[in-house]
Order: structure tokens, then C-alpha cells, then sequence
């Protein structure tokens, strides 16, 4: 594998464009997430998403075209979504877009605390 993956490290945030649209997915296998910047990221730059089903990822990838859900903590469901991903992604030229605005996340949010 160590041909098909590049551990790259720590990236200044003014490359961060460049290697979401470099990529073929991003892969966010956390335990424990609210509202992932880096989900939100990946979107913005058409870049397909796997991750975990936590905090709102779920939210945030329903609908996108060629992301996928993995239990937590379940390695073999993550592997085979992440086969998904990349199998999705080579059948559609559609991509994942982030498509809320400001106004909308604040909306959402006073919402939240209204209630």
C-alpha cells in the first residue's frame, strides 16, 4: 500500500485546497466529533468523505454524492465503506459540494437554542 498512500504530516492551512482536491477521499475515522471543520472542507472542495457516525457527520453527508457512514469503532465496516467511496467516485463524475451558507449555520443554530 505504501505506493497508493502518502502520510503527508501536518500541512500549512493555505495547502489544505490543494490536497482535498488532490485526494481521492478523506477519511475521518474519529471516535468522538461535534461538527467536523475537516468534513466541511472536503465538501467545499468536491472531495469525497468517509467517516465515522458521530456527533453530526451523518447530517453532513446524507445526500452527498459518493461519501459514505461507518459505525464507530467497526473496521471492517470502515474499510468496506471506504471501497464504497472509491468505487462511487470512479462510476459518477458528481461530487460532494458544501452548499450551507453562514446564514443558514447561524439560522440552524439559534434554532438550536431556541428550542
Amino acid at each position: 500500500m505504501a505506493e497508493r498512500i502518502f502520510l503527508v504530516g501536518r500541512r500549512p492551512h493555505e495547502e489544505i485546497p490543494q490536497w482535498l482536491n488532490a485526494v481521492d477521499g478523506l477519511l475521518l475515522s474519529s471516535r468522538s466529533e461535534g461538527m467536523p471543520n475537516a468534513i466541511t472542507e472536503a465538501l467545499a472542495c468536491g472531495c469525497p468523505v468517509t467517516a465515522t457516525d458521530t456527533g453530526v457527520c451523518r447530517e453532513m453527508l446524507q445526500d452527498q454524492p459518493c461519501c459514505q457512514i461507518a459505525p464507530v469503532g467497526d473496521s471492517k465496516a470502515f474499510a468496506h465503506a471506504i471501497n464504497a467511496m472509491l468505487q462511487a467516485r470512479q462510476q459518477t463524475e458528481q461530487r460532494p459540494r458544501f452548499t450551507r451558507t453562514w446564514q443558514r449555520m447561524a439560522d440552524e443554530m439559534l434554532e438550536c437554542i431556541a428550542s
